[in-house]
């Protein structure tokens, strides 16, 4: 019997679990699959474990023995834990077969109604998809030294995929998970650290794109790892972002993103299941030979909300200049961490 094991970072939100269940439906009945669940704290990567769980013995319990779930528990704002996070990767699975780079780390200071009001008048379909009334800050800092935009959404999953590439060689599928908004304007090329952006998350999320372009063919020809860049859409999620919303906030937001798809946007999955789309679309069914892997491809919906995975052409700047800034990151790190973790016998 073939298997099939999948990580899939951030699972404790919306999006990691729509993952994981859409997975689980689209993979053949008769392979066994292992979701490894993770999360920044035991107790949310147990509830998300509970919650999968519930879902394989509801609606299919034929073939629960075939489900297994593993755990890891790290944050990709510290970079030991990432260091031990792999460590614990290498020592448990001889093959990856799929790794969802799903958490990241937004910063939301708060919403500005005021331009959120005169934005859902002037340019309604932008408010509503770039959020042109977030306010973001400044990224803070992580206890390494770094802003938290940078190391949590571009160097840390960098820094994992490097260091589990055995486990990936020979078949394994890497899904950068994006965003729609990762727009170039919002980056800056003397800011490759993400220090003093105030679109920080976006920025960051350009930053991502760029070593996806940059690496995809690298980690293909030696490694034989498949490297594939997506974007769930817009989606209602556990973020602060729609946490922090009041109830009436909220259905007006749910009104507006309705809106919006009946304007035409592909983009406004609001579902997650629906945004969850892309991603699995990109582990389990695209082809090097008809899907181009410098494209980045779309969880997308029509007016009614039929599910279509869209891709568009990325605007590439600085692809270069991003891949040896964030590379040289890693190879410093790698220095510090050398001999860190040591290998004793057991008596």
């Amino acid at each position: 019997m073939s298997g099939k094991v999948a990580i899939i970072t951030g699972t404790t939100g919306a999006l990691g679990l729509a993952i994981a269940k859409r997975l689980i439906e689209e993979t053949p009945e008769d392979v066994k699959l292992t979701i490894v669940a993770t999360s920044r704290t035991f107790p949310s990567v147990k509830n998300a474990i509970t919650d999968i769980r519930t879902f394989v013995e509801t609606n299919y319990a034929h073939r629960k023995e075939l489900v297994e779930f593993d755990y890891l528990v790290f944050d990709q704002c510290n970079m030991v834990s990432v260091l031990s996070a792999a460590y614990d990767i290498r020592k448990r699975y001889k093959h990856i077969d799929y790794l969802f780079l799903n958490s990241s780390y937004m910063q939301f200071a708060k919403i500005d109604y005021v331009q959120a009001f005169f934005d859902m008048f002037k340019y309604p379909l932008k408010a509503f998809t770039v959020g042109t009334f977030k306010v973001q800050g400044v990224s803070r800092r992580t206890d390494d030294g770094m802003s938290c935009m940078f190391q949590a959404n571009v160097l840390a999953p960098w820094y994992l995929i490097n260091e589990i590439i055995p486990q990936l060689s020979g078949g394994g599928r890497v899904v950068w998970i994006s965003t729609s908004i990762s727009m170039p304007e919002y980056f800056d090329p003397n800011d490759l650290g993400i220090d003093t952006n105030e679109k920080g998350y976006e920025a960051s999320k350009y930053e991502m794109e760029m070593m996806h372009c940059a690496a995809q063919k690298h980690l293909y020809e030696k490694h034989g790892i498949e490297s594939w860049l997506i974007h769930p859409g817009v989606f209602v999620s556990t973020s602060s972002v729609f946490t922090s919303l009041s109830i009436f906030a909220m259905v007006g937001m749910y009104f507006m993103f309705y809106l919006c798809r009946i304007m035409g946007s592909v983009d406004h999955c609001i579902s997650p299941w629906k945004a969850a789309s892309a991603p699995v679309f990109c582990a389990l069914k695209a082809d090097r030979e008809t899907n181009d892997p410098f494209l980045k491809y779309g969880s997308s919906v029509g007016r009614l909300g039929g599910e279509f995975v869209s891709n568009k052409a990325l605007t590439r700047r600085y692809e270069d200049t991003i891949y040896e800034f964030v590379e040289k990151k890693r190879l410093e790190w790698q220095q510090k961490f050398k001999n860190q973790i040591i290998e004793r016998d057991r008596y």
